[in-house]
C-alpha cells in the first residue's frame, strides 16, 4: 500500500524479478510478463479470465516450454479462452502468430470451468516445484464494496499451495479489507511504502546518471539538487511527479550545459497549464480549478461551487473523466449521490497551482 507515486509498483516489479532473475530451470519462481490492472467492472469471473490469459502470455514470450516447463492447462487455455475482440501476444517462432489479428471471443465461459483451469494450472506448476507470483494494480480503480466483495470471491485461490500475491493501492484500501474479518485473516500482513526523502531521491538520480552517461566522458548533471529538493517538499515525495517535470524540462534546456532550475521547470509547466486548457472548456477549467481548492466535494457542492446546474454539469464531468481528468465514485454517507475529486494519476494541482 502507498500514495500515488511512492513507487509501490516499481518495488514489486524489483521484488519480482529478483526472485525469478535466474535461468528458469534453476529458479524456485515463474510470474507473469507485466502487474495486471484491475478494472472497475470486475467480478470473479473476469478476474480469473484475466489472471490465465496473462499467464498464458507469459508462458509464450518467456518459453517456458523450451526450458522444460511443459503445463497442459495452457493448451486448453489457448483453444478456449479470449477475454477481448483484439490481444497483441507474442510467441515465439514455433507458435501461432497471433499479433495484429483478431481473436475469436468465446464469451461465457463458466466461472466454476475457470476456477478449474486455474486449480489445474497451479497444480502442474507445483509438479515443477515452482512457485508462481501475481501482481495486481491500482486496486482503487473499484467500488470499495465491489473490491470487498472481489476479495472474498477470490480468498480461496489466493491460498492456493506455491502462490504469492501482490496487490497494490493507496492507504484507503485497508479500510476494505479491515472491515472484513474473513478478508483481514488472510490480508493482514500488508507493506506501507513511505514517500522516499530528498536523499533518496537524489541518489537514485545520480544512479540514472551514472547508467545513461558514455564511459569515460565527463558529463554534467542537467538538474541542480537544491532544485529536486524544492520539487520534493512541492510534490510531497511524489517520485514519479518529480521525475516527469525533470524529464519535461530537460527536453527543452537550451543547451548541453544548462540545468533544470525551478525557473525552468514553471516555464515549461506553463506550457504544459496552457495546452490543458486548450482542451478544456470553461466550464471544465471551472471544475477543476475548484477540485484544486477545495478537493472532494458532491455533485451538488461541485455544481453550486462553479454555479452550474446539475443537469449541465454531467457532460462536462463525463469528458473530464474521459480525460483522466477528474475520478468519481459513490459516496459512501449517500449511496444516491457521487463524489468527485481531481485524478491522482495527473499533476494538475503542481500545474494550476504553482507560485513562482
Amino acid at each position: 500500500m502507498g500514495d500515488v507515486g511512492t513507487g509501490k509498483t516499481t518495488f514489486a516489479n524489483y521484488l519480482r524479478w529478483l526472485l525469478t532473475r535466474k535461468n528458469i530451470k534453476e529458479t524456485k519462481f515463474l510470474t507473469i510478463v507485466e502487474e495486471i490492472k484491475v478494472r472497475e467492472d470486475w467480478d470473479y469471473n473476469k478476474f480469473l479470465r484475466e489472471t490465465l490469459f496473462e499467464v498464458y502470455n507469459s508462458s509464450k514470450i518467456f518459453n517456458w516450454e523450451a526450458h522444460g516447463i511443459k503445463l497442459k492447462t495452457l493448451d486448453i487455455i489457448r483453444d478456449n479462452l479470449d477475454l477481448f475482440s483484439t490481444r497483441n501476444i507474442e510467441l515465439k517462432e514455433d507458435e501461432i502468430k497471433i499479433n495484429n489479428q483478431e481473436e475469436k471471443i468465446k464469451n461465457n465461459i463458466p466461472s466454476e470451468l475457470l476456477r478449474n483451469w486455474f486449480l489445474q494450472l497451479c497444480e502442474e506448476i507445483r509438479g515443477y516445484n515452482k512457485i508462481l507470483i501475481f501482481h495486481y494494480n491500482n486496486l482503487e480503480s473499484m467500488h470499495p464494496e465491489k473490491l470487498s466483495s472481489l476479495f472474498m470471491s477470490i480468498k480461496e485461490l489466493i491460498q492456493i499451495p506455491k502462490t504469492h500475491w501482490f496487490f497494490l493501492g493507496p492507504p484507503e484500501i485497508l479500510s476494505t479489507i479491515e472491515n472484513r474479518p474473513q478478508i483481514y485473516s488472510i490480508f493482514h500482513h500488508h507493506l506501507m511504502l513511505e514517500p522516499l526523502s530528498e536523499d533518496e531521491v537524489l541518489k537514485i538520480l545520480e544512479k540514472r546518471c551514472d547508467f545513461l552517461k558514455e564511459k569515460d566522458v565527463t558529463y554534467i548533471k542537467p538538474y541542480d539538487d537544491d532544485t529536486v529538493r524544492e520539487l520534493h517538499k512541492k510534490l510531497n515525495g511524489n517520485i514519479r511527479f518529480i521525475f516527469k517535470l525533470l524529464e519535461d524540462t530537460t527536453c527543452f534546456l537550451p543547451s548541453p550545459n544548462s540545468k533544470a532550475t525551478i525557473h525552468e521547470i514553471n516555464a515549461i509547466q506553463e506550457k504544459e497549464k496552457n495546452k490543458i486548457l486548450s482542451r478544456l472548456n470553461e466550464n471544465q477549467q471551472k471544475i477543476i480549478a475548484l477540485l484544486i481548492e477545495r478537493g472532494e466535494l458532491t455533485l451538488t457542492e461541485l455544481s453550486d461551487g462553479v454555479d452550474i446546474k446539475p443537469q449541465n454539469l454531467q457532460k462536462d464531468l463525463r469528458e473530464l473523466k474521459t480525460k483522466t481528468f477528474v475520478t468519481l465514485r459513490e459516496n459512501p454517507d449517500d449511496k444516491r449521490s457521487k463524489l468527485v475529486k481531481l485524478s491522482q494519476n495527473t499533476y494538475l494541482s503542481f500545474v494550476f497551482s504553482r507560485t513562482d
